[in-house]
């Protein structure tokens, strides 16, 4: 990002991840995340130059045999968050839970 460091000079942001989902059956589908960021120039994570994921959860289609059901999905989750600094209302780590419901059609 040109300027977009703290000093003014060019921001460089480095990213990774990996992902990975397993069909258990046709019910459920277990699903993992890790995540890591560099920031060293400040320019989206502020004081800390890393900030590191991970997420377990799962997709659970609990009626996959039904013509108007199979379109329904629930995706439960629990996410770790670590940075370097303490920036998650001054602790290093946060942990978060979480659950969506998808519908297709």
């Amino acid at each position: 990002e040109e300027a977009g460091a703290i000093d003014g000079g060019n921001a460089y942001l480095y990213a990774l991840s990996g992902l990975a989902a397993y069909k258990v059956n046709e019910y459920v589908t277990a699903k993992g995340r890790i995540e890591w960021i560099h920031d060293n120039d400040g320019f989206r994570l502020g004081p800390t130059d890393n900030v590191y994921e991970a997420t377990i959860g799962a997709t659970v289609r609990p009626f996959p045999k039904d013509s108007w059901g199979q379109n329904l999905k629930l995706r439960p989750e629990i996410r770790v968050d670590y940075a370097d600094d303490k920036v998650f209302d001054g602790e290093q780590h946060q942990v978060t839970f979480g659950i969506d419901a998808v519908f297709t059609f």
